[in-house]
């Protein structure tokens, strides 16, 4: 059956004249009558007859009326939605990121995207490295922010957006570890914050023990990087954070920097998505937002900041 002798029926069934559907098709009368006969000779029945005004359906065109106005309706709302995702006038994005992408790269991005596209909604998933990883290969999210070390597979695509720096920091009874350089061999037998295990966070510092021979065994583990800032400002031991989030707090001396000997290498912020699975409309305008985000801070090597004044111990 061609389904077009349909889309001729519903808006002969709808107008009730062949003029006005051809007139609506953008069809000749002639090529809209031709579609009506072949239907009904398909079907082994007559639809419509002839009347004064134009057509009226039989018994059987009411019967198939019945069923044909609902589909074709659901084909043209399809449409209607379809073009309103084009036109990024409809449809969502999905998006993981762990606290400190959510602060630093999503939501200056959404400021921007969605005063562009207010219509899209948008969900976000608050997961560590792991579960965004196992999100994204199931398609729960579009895309995810991730950062090294993180090896992405076969599956999935990570184009780097941002980098930043890692550094060392702790309350004001371990000030003094702020007026000199240390070495990780020096600082291993003071007590360590950290986030958990499946981090990039405690994985990026294992890595870093590991080069020098060291192991990595934080005394405490929190679940956010904002427990990691409130412990080691409670002087419950040295914390590892990024630099940018942790800046403002060293210059009002509430936390204190603490110099290493050794070069903490960069990490790298990726933009991540599932290769098996098509990027949506929606989530791609994201990307390009979140690429072009003048938020993305540049990738400026962190310096030892001036020695602050001991503190008491």
């Amino acid at each position: 059956m061609n389904l077009e002798y349909y889309r001729v029926f519903y808006y002969v069934a709808q107008y009730r004249n062949i003029t006005a559907a051809a007139h609506k098709l953008s069809l000749s009368q002639p090529s809209v009558t031709k579609s009506i006969q072949r239907l009904e000779e398909d079907l082994d029945c007559q639809l419509f007859f002839r009347t004064k005004r134009g057509v009226s359906l039989t018994a059987e065109g009411k019967s198939l009326w019945k069923r044909i106005e609902p589909a074709y309706q659901l084909i043209m709302s399809a449409e209607r939605e379809l073009e309103a995702a084009k036109s990024l006038n409809l449809g969502t994005v999905s998006i993981a990121a762990t606290e400190m992408g959510f602060g630093i790269y999503v939501l200056p991005t959404l400021q921007s995207f969605l005063k562009s596209y207010p219509n899209i909604k948008v969900r976000f998933h608050n997961a560590l490295t792991e579960s965004t990883v196992q999100m994204l290969k199931s398609g729960v999210v579009d895309l995810a922010i991730l950062y090294s070390p993180f090896e992405p597979d076969g599956t999935m695509q990570a184009s780097t957006i941002d980098v930043f720096h890692e550094c060392l920091v702790a309350g004001k009874n371990y000030a003094f570890l702020a007026e000199k350089e240390n070495s990780l061999s020096d600082l291993i037998s003071y007590p360590f914050i950290s986030m958990p295990e499946g981090s990039s966070g405690k994985e990026y510092m294992s890595r870093c023990f590991q080069k020098y021979g060291l192991i990595f065994e934080p005394d405490i583990e929190v679940t956010t990087m904002e427990l990691v800032i409130q412990a080691a400002m409670s002087n419950l031991g040295i914390g590892t954070l990024p630099h940018r989030i942790v800046r403002d707090k060293i210059r009002g001396n509430e936390l204190f920097y603490l110099p290493l000997k050794e070069n903490l290498p960069e990490r790298q912020v990726y933009v991540v998505t599932n290769l098996a699975l098509p990027v949506g409309i929606a989530a791609r305008a994201f990307i390009e937002h979140l690429r072009s985000c003048r938020c993305l801070a540049s990738p400026t090597l962190l310096k030892a900041s001036p020695l602050q004044r001991r503190s008491p111990l």
